[in-house]
């Protein structure tokens, strides 16, 4: 947390560091103690899925939920993103490392995993999906915290979670009816 983030500068730290060991598996199994994210968002008849898909690729999508973002390139596997979300007076600086990415039919979505400087250590996966049940946005996450604050007050952080998830979620929204 800072008053003054300079992300260019956090990038170029977090382009150096690794994920956490074992961390990019935790959605297939969570380890104890973490907390668990599942969310799906419906897209209307007629929305535009591929135009959705497009803004989760290269970020527009937390650009839309109101993040700062900085990242060296466009959704890619490898690819280093820094996110800026204002709380009050001050930034929480939150790098992350794509760990993997899915372009299939049907399916267009990407996981990120936090690097240290993150307030949490787990793994995040975005996508956006057409199949026989229709068209809709899926948000999946566990993690638990790292920072000292997010320890002492998890609920803080979850709710920050649940917050900024939503925020995503209306983005996709936003993005799929031409917003």
């Amino acid at each position: 947390m800072t008053l003054r983030p300079d992300l260019p500068s956090a990038l170029r730290r977090a382009a150096a560091e690794q994920p956490a060991p074992g961390v990019a598996g935790w959605l297939t199994a969570p380890p104890p103690r973490t907390h668990h994210v599942e969310r799906v968002q419906p897209l209307p008849a007629g929305a535009d899925v591929d135009r959705c898909a497009d803004a989760l690729m290269s970020w527009g999508m937390h650009r839309d939920a109101g993040l700062q973002v900085v990242a060296d390139r466009d959704v890619e596997l490898g690819a280093t993103v820094v996110l800026g979300l204002r709380l009050g007076p001050v930034v929480a600086v939150s790098p992350c490392r794509v760990t993997s990415v899915v372009r299939e039919d049907g399916r267009v979505g990407f996981e990120y995993t936090t690097l240290p400087g993150h307030p949490e250590t787990g793994v995040e996966r975005f996508e956006v999906v057409r199949d026989e049940r229709g068209a809709r946005v899926e948000i999946s996450a566990v993690s638990r915290p790292a920072f000292v604050g997010s320890r002492v007050a998890p609920f803080v952080s979850r709710r920050v979670q649940a917050a900024i998830t939503d925020r995503y979620l209306a983005a996709a929204l936003a993005a799929a009816s031409g917003r």
